[in-house]
């Protein structure tokens, strides 16, 4: 993540080929939405100018529920306000990840409480991906010859740069997947990632990085030498809960859109 807004990467199937995949936030009507998705739902979280927000009463229902279909149903079943507003805020990538990130900053918070707020921001990432997938023309596609691993047995327990190490040799593996063994390609998407959520993410990424700079452990004089790589353990040991929350629905958003793009199954995507 830079100041330019941009975010790239590169993903390995775990037995597929090597893509590369880049999403990129667009740059004028980004501060009216801060997610894709039906513009029925702004930043606030008012849906069609209906403020059907998160309260006590819909962790009410969660509780008597055992998924989130279940504790949305029930929420808008039982809405104050008109149902299909209600029911429609519980499709809404906007309103699900302030709905997960209120549960998950709950200091009164139970494991129902707890496991419900992780399945609404699982829900609100798989939206915001759909969403983007299907709304954003690509700005950018370009095929590339396919490239796997040479040995798949190499691939268990290898990340990062021991994965992009591996002898690679050319096709695609796509067992059980759903693409073609000869499309490989980039992808830049558009207006993925909202401005605000750059924003915030780099605060959270500065904020750490001060903490790491300031620490007297030698792990902390090394990384004043070089540049810091902010990982999912970083985030949630050194930086503020709302910050790593928002870090952890960014990255499940960008893993299901490698999913679509990819043609493979979630549980590929790491």
């Amino acid at each position: 993540i830079s100041e330019s807004h941009g975010m790239g990467f590169r993903a390995l199937e775990p037995v597929a080929a090597a893509m590369v995949v880049a999403f990129c936030t667009a740059t004028p009507p980004l501060a009216e939405f801060s997610d894709v998705g039906s513009e029925a739902c702004d930043a606030s979280g008012s849906c069609n100018g209906l403020q059907a927000l998160c309260d006590d009463s819909f962790w009410a229902f969660g509780a008597k529920a055992t998924t989130a279909q279940e504790a949305l149903d029930l929420f808008a079943a039982g809405c104050r306000m008109e149902m299909d507003s209600c029911r429609q805020a519980g499709n809404e990538p906007v309103w699900l990840f302030q709905c997960a990130r209120q549960g998950l900053l709950a200091t009164d918070a139970d494991a129902s409480k707890t496991r419900l707020a992780w399945n609404l921001l699982k829900r609100a990432a798989s939206a915001a991906a759909r969403a983007a997938w299907e709304q954003r023309r690509p700005h950018l596609q370009e095929h590339v010859p396919c490239r796997r691993p040479a040995n798949s047995s190499q691939l268990k327990r290898r990340f990062d740069g021991e994965l992009l190490d591996l002898e690679l040799t050319s096709g695609r593996v796509c067992h059980n997947g759903v693409c073609p063994e000869d499309a490989c390609g980039l992808t830049v998407l558009d207006g993925v990632i909202p401005k605000q959520e750059i924003e915030d993410l780099l605060e959270h990424a500065k904020s750490i990085e001060e903490k790491l700079r300031e620490h007297p452990d030698v792990n902390a004089q090394s990384k004043r030498k070089q540049k810091i790589d902010i990982d999912l353990h970083l985030s949630a040991q050194r930086g503020q809960p709302a910050g790593h929350i928002l870090f952890v629905y960014v990255l499940e958003k960008l893993r299901r859109l490698v999913a679509l793009a990819a043609g493979v199954p979630l549980t590929w995507v790491h």
